[in-house]
């Protein structure tokens, strides 16, 4: 009974893990991708009288 607990837990383990890569992959992207959403956020097109 014991091993199968380690078993389960390491199982949980792992899953995490995978999940905490996903979302850190999703950080990194969008990271990168930030000053092209604030620039557009800041002063879109057509409005760059009003935002300044």
């Amino acid at each position: 009974m014991a091993h199968s607990l380690q078993y389960h837990i390491g199982e949980s383990v792992r899953a995490i893990e995978v999940e905490i890569v996903r979302l850190l992959d999703v950080v990194v992207c969008l990271s990168r991708h930030r000053h092209i959403y604030q620039a557009q956020c800041v002063q879109p097109k057509g409005f760059g009288s009003i935002y300044r």
